[in-house]
């Protein structure tokens, strides 16, 4: 140091042009010898909306000034919390009481008393119906709230809109306008999508007396199936159910279809219109219902995870994930299927290649190449083939290489597939330049929160080391390592990796009939769960839960969804998403990805961190 001591003062204001800065909070921090320290501040919840920057003061108290400043803007950023809405059912009716739950939760999913500035009911025409004013959660950390709708009200989208200062957040529901025109409802259930490799066209059907008992009857079921986008009607099954009592579930299997047909191949190609006839023994009428469905073509297509452009470091390895889906992102038929390879150096000389590489379970490959210094960029090529068919597909990534003005690289990897909390994660840092300290810190949810110093053996490039995955580092967690050479080179890398979190507890909840022997009450065991815990139930038909069921059921990947715009501004983890065919809420898979920054100074900035240095971090020319 040049100094015996500096004092850093780190403060956030709020810039206001018209009258005087307004400070928010500041620290101080004062080196007496060279180190790494986290200056941490916290904004206040309830700060307004504005324009927002960090200032940065160097001092010396013998000089009796300032020895540096900086100041950078900062994004204001309202969100304080997440905030779950749940709906004690899907559809409501005019004239039904509307129940529903606010659960606020935390970046790392613990809940905490809050209290909101309001919560309002809207209509459809932007009306506020009713406004609960300063409602706070109870002591588990939830709001529950009713109203009773009129008999006589709008009908449509409506929704719950939370206000907490600047932050909203809110939930649609449906308000239905129900008109009763019969003595039975008849409902007929198909999957969204099915694909020409599945067994066959399978479904529910229900019906009920508006009583709510089950009807008892005869049923008739009829397929009809019209190639896509046409009105073409190329066959017709028909089913019959002689006995019927409230609900069946029906098949009609590929081969049925095929013969139907008169098809040479799998059925493929074809929208799938339903129609379903209940005959009521009781009332003596008959009622109906319709259903769609789509068998479509496993044509599978491939792609690179992170796009087309990626960036490599000389002399240490790339990995390329290689995604093998069909139309609705799901995993293929992987029989008689393969994938060829090849890199080509500065997009010309071919310098690798690999054919049939075998597809793995996940759908996913990982191709590693080992870079050079004597290729600027590479371009990879990727050729998906069968055996059975002359059907091909291609895709291609370009890699270029990282900015380094002396050549000095660094890189850090993980050997964990997985990583989740509470368990411990491996890295292993290697770099081309020999250094005898590395820094690292751990950064989740725009918040610093651990760092440390590896200090390398002479001579030694690449060291393993561990650390422990803490449930502030969920969903998506981030490790910047850097230092800095003798002539004030900044050497940095970056690396984002997703963290599991909602599987730290293996919950089971078995269903049984009640035991009072009536039939209208079920008794439920839940297991797994930690001591002390509480249990929040819901329940609905399975038919409502196949389009509605994100209103009532929190799905794992909704939640996952909302907790990632915590990491909104900085690297993403590469992840893939796919629909099975009940539900339009998709299921995602997520893997560990580099910066995109092409230099020092952008893969700070890609990793959501403000570089505060006199150091040398030249900018790429050509990004």
């Amino acid at each position: 140091m040049l100094y015996d001591s500096i004092t850093f003062r780190v403060s956030i204001r709020r810039i206001q042009y018209s009258i005087p800065d307004y400070e928010i909070n500041y620290a101080e921090e004062t080196f007496t010898q060279p180190g790494s320290r986290i200056i941490r501040l916290k904004a206040p919840e309830n700060i307004p909306e504005g324009n927002y920057s960090i200032f940065v003061e160097g001092s010396v108290e013998s000089l009796g000034g300032l020895l540096f400043q900086n100041r950078t803007e900062l994004v204001f950023e309202p969100r304080v919390f997440s905030v779950y809405i749940q709906f004690s059912k899907p559809l409501y009716a005019m004239g039904d009481l509307i129940k529903f739950r606010v659960i606020p939760y935390e970046f790392n999913l613990m809940v905490k008393n809050r209290l909101f500035t309001s919560v309002e009911l809207v209509d459809p025409n932007g009306i506020v119906v009713r406004r609960w004013l300063s409602p706070r959660t109870n002591a588990r950390g939830y709001l529950e709230l009713s109203f009773q709708l009129p008999p006589t009200c709008s009908f449509g989208e409506w929704k719950v809109r939370c206000n907490r200062e600047s932050f909203v957040s809110e939930k649609k529901f449906t308000v239905s306008y129900n008109v009763v025109k019969t003595m039975c409802a008849v409902n007929l259930t198909l999957p969204l999508r099915l694909s020409e490799f599945a067994f066959g066209v399978y479904g529910i059907l229900e019906a009920n007396h508006t009583t709510n008992v089950p009807s008892q009857g005869n049923a008739t079921i009829r397929l009809e199936f019209r190639p896509r986008w046409s009105s073409v009607v190329l066959g017709t099954l028909v089913k019959e159910i002689p006995y019927f009592l409230g609900r069946s579930n029906f098949l009609f299997t590929m081969q049925e279809i095929q013969a139907e047909l008169k098809l040479k191949d799998r059925p493929a190609d074809l929208d799938v219109y339903g129609e379903a006839f209940v005959f009521d023994w009781n009332f003596l009428v008959t009622d109906n219902n319709k259903a769609q469905s789509v068998i479509f073509r496993e044509v599978p297509d491939l792609k690179f995870l992170g796009g087309r452009v990626r960036q490599f470091k000389p002399e240490l390895p790339y990995t390329a994930y290689i995604r093998i889906f069909q139309a609705d992102g799901r995993k293929p038929d992987f029989r008689y299927r393969y994938v060829s390879i090849e890199v080509y150096c500065d997009t010309s000389a071919l310098i690798k290649s690999d054919s049939r590489i075998p597809v793995p379970d996940d759908s996913v490959i990982r191709y590693t190449i080992q870079t050079g210094r004597n290729c600027t960029n590479y371009r990879l090529f990727a050729l998906l083939k069968s055996s059975s068919t002359s059907m091909t597909r291609t895709a291609e990534q370009f890699v270029f290489r990282h900015y380094s003005p002396s050549g000095a690289y660094l890189r850090v990897t993980t050997s964990t597939d997985k990583p989740s909390v509470d368990k411990y994660m491996v890295f292993n840092i290697r770099t081309t330049y020999y250094t005898q300290e590395i820094h690292y810190l751990i950064q989740a949810a725009g918040n610093i929160l651990s760092s440390d110093i590896i200090r390398m053996p002479a001579g030694v490039l690449s060291k393993t080391f561990s650390i422990a995955i803490s449930r502030e580092m969920s969903p998506v967690a981030r490790m910047v390592v850097y230092f800095m050479k003798p002539d004030g080179e900044l050497v940095t890398d970056s690396f984002t990796f997703f963290v599991e979190l909602l599987r730290m507890n293996s919950v089971k909840i078995d269903m049984h009939q009640g035991s009072d022997l009536s039939g209208k009450t079920v008794t439920g065991w839940v297991s797994g769960a930690s001591p002390g815990s509480f249990i929040l139930l819901s329940t609905m038909p399975y038919d409502l839960y196949l389009r509605y069921g994100s209103r009532v059921i929190l799905e794992p990947n909704a939640l996952i969804e909302e907790l990632l715009q915590y990491e909104s501004f900085a690297d993403q983890p590469l992840r893939y998403r796919w629909f099975d065919d009940i539900s339009d809420t998709p299921k995602a898979r997520y893997f560990p990805s580099h910066t995109l920054g092409p230099d020092a100074n952008k893969t700070m900035n890609f990793s959501g961190l403000i570089m505060f240095t006199d150091s040398n971090y030249s900018s790429v020319s050509f990004w």
